[in-house]
């Protein structure tokens, strides 16, 4: 049986998170010059473990699993996701039951997050890469739903109608108006969240981790339509995934080291290492107009940054946190 729960902040408590989280001001040389207010929400510090936009987006959907009394749930992520870490701490403080679906082979020697999974007692699935990229297939969910018929299907990242309304409430949080809300875009959950949410003239910038915009954009309009949302107040601007997602190379991981050098603020190297570079970026090449607010979404995600073995980022963030 789950803990009773009449409200979200019951559950909230219940997980011992900190909400809402803090706003920090960013002092970037060019925007100093340009009088551009550069503000980061620090979502990362939410919860060691649930925290980012993972919790945003896990909110309703946890919500949904106690009202309707699933108590069984199957999800999809790789050897390092975040959403599948963060799910899994949340099903092993719910009782809820969690089957991940890991794309690749399986390891005697498994991430220290899949080790976590296996810690709180989560059931691992392998699939192959080529049926890993069935995992949005209607047939294919048709399938895995007759094989696990009590269980509710998350997809992979936790992107989907219900995870749109608790990313939209990151904006709720604020009191300033922004020119420009700016957030990294992987499974476009997160940037068609703050959509919904975002006023005009204010206009989502989505900083892509991966290469490939176009369906990135196809799966933002699906998500908004799934809400019957059908706002253009949104952007992609490609060209700072260094090389694709979860790719690492010397430039990246300098930034990463010279960001918390300047702010004492850890910056993952998947996602918000990526956005923050891109800002910092923008603002030089005149992107963002003299004296605009920008709020920028740090989205957490910061335990990847343990298998991160280039550049020594795995040993630079150990000694950090120690």
């Amino acid at each position: 049986m789950y803990p009773l729960l009449p409200q979200p902040t019951a559950l909230e408590n219940l997980l011992n998170l900190k909400l809402p989280s803090p706003v920090t001001s960013i002092d970037f040389k060019n925007s100093r010059e340009k009088n551009i207010k550069v503000l980061l929400k620090r979502d990362e510090l939410i919860h060691p473990v649930i925290s980012g936009n993972k919790w945003r987006k896990l909110k309703y959907n946890l919500m949904d699993l106690i009202e309707q009394d699933i108590q069984q749930v199957v999800s999809f992520g790789g050897a390092w996701s975040n959403h599948l870490h963060a799910l899994a701490c949340c099903c092993c403080h719910l009782n809820i039951r969690l089957t991940a679906m890991i794309r690749g082979e399986p390891t005697d020697t498994p991430s220290a997050m899949l080790q976590d999974l296996m810690d709180w007692g989560v059931e691992i699935q392998w699939l192959d890469r080529q049926t890993y990229r069935l995992r949005s297939d209607k047939n294919w969910l048709e399938s895995l739903s007759r094989q696990f018929p009590q269980a509710r299907i998350i997809p992979e990242g936790g992107s989907n109608e219900l995870a749109l309304k608790g990313v939209s409430e990151i904006l709720s949080e604020q009191t300033l108006e922004f020119d420009s809300v700016c957030c990294a875009v992987g499974s476009t959950g997160t940037l068609a969240g703050l959509v919904t949410k975002v006023a005009q003239p204010c206009q989502v910038i989505g900083i892509p981790v991966v290469k490939g915009g176009k369906p990135l954009m196809s799966e933002v309009k699906r998500l908004l339509q799934t809400v019957g949302i059908d706002k253009h107040s949104w952007q992609l601007i490609s060209g700072y995934e260094q090389g694709g997602y979860a790719k690492m190379n010397e430039n990246l991981a300098s930034y990463i080291q010279n960001f918390y050098q300047r702010h004492q603020i850890i910056l993952d190297q998947v996602y918000t290492g990526k956005l923050l570079m891109a800002v910092e970026d923008l603002i030089k090449k005149d992107f963002f107009k003299a004296n605009s607010k920008i709020l920028v979404i740090h989205s957490g995600g910061l335990q990847g940054l343990r298998g991160e073995n280039h550049y020594h980022l795995a040993d630079w963030y150990q000694n950090l946190i120690e």
